[in-house]
């Protein structure tokens, strides 16, 4: 009884993952990628569905739910609190806004912003309000780094052209340098936020106004700030254990 118990929490909790990573999806699809039978799956989502864990979508398929995206919210709380002293430290050594980026659905949020105590130019930032991953530099950063599935499904969504190839290009070199949706005289370095268990969480973005012979420095100094907030989550992600695809038993 024991370890069957033990079995149905981790088809749950990989069932979870699964959705968060490649978006709704179908039972069947779902018993696919976790290895289990159609039965199984079904029986680990009517429970989380009877939770409001997870939801079903017009079209049948199921994706998170109220109750966890809730307890995301929490969490996202947590997260800007624990980034906040890297931010701090880039704002000032930068001279410019620093944003924290996050996933929110299909969407992505600017959760929290720091400005230089001296800064040429000082930006405000609507936090919380959830864009396209598109609509920002640090959006697209986050939007590269998904998992391939569901990074696939969103790019087939958008309808741009050239930008699978931009979203590889960013994957590539491990930062994007932007100024085309941000102010004049004004670019934009994004990193992304990547903990090693759940993947991508985020993206910090620094808005700087810098001569060009100044953008490689910034970089390293972006990604090197990401790389700590990454860091500091690892507090609550915890230890990975089974991946969505490796077999299990029914």
């Amino acid at each position: 009884m024991g370890m069957e118990t033990a079995r149905t929490a981790d088809h749950a909790l990989l069932a979870l993952r699964t959705l968060a990573d490649n978006g709704p999806m179908t039972v069947t699809d779902l018993a696919a990628e976790l290895g289990v039978s159609p039965t199984a799956a079904h029986r680990v989502i009517a429970t989380l569905h009877a939770s409001a864990i997870v939801r079903r979508c017009e079209d049948g398929r199921y994706d998170v739910g109220p109750r966890l995206i809730r307890l995301t919210d929490h969490l996202l709380q947590y997260y800007a609190k624990q980034a906040t002293p890297a931010m701090l430290r880039l704002a000032e050594s930068t001279g410019g806004t620093v944003v924290l980026n996050a996933l929110q659905g299909d969407s992505t949020i600017a959760l929290h912003q720091v400005t230089a105590t001296r800064t040429p130019l000082r930006i405000e930032y609507r936090l919380g309000y959830a864009t396209p991953f598109t609509g920002s530099p640090g959006g697209l950063t986050i939007l590269a780094h998904l998992h391939p599935s569901r990074r696939d499904r969103l790019v087939s969504e958008a309808g741009i052209r050239g930008l699978r190839e931009r979203l590889d290009r960013i994957v590539a070199d491990g930062f994007l340098i932007s100024g085309e949706e941000v102010w004049a005289d004004a670019v934009s370095v994004s990193a992304p936020i990547l903990d090693e268990n759940l993947g991508v969480i985020g993206s910090l973005s620094a808005v700087v106004t810098t001569d060009p012979a100044e953008h490689q420095k910034i970089v390293t100094q972006v990604t090197q700030a990401a790389a700590r907030v990454a860091s500091r989550s690892s507090e609550f992600s915890g230890p990975g254990s089974t991946q969505p695809g490796e077999p299990t038993d029914d």
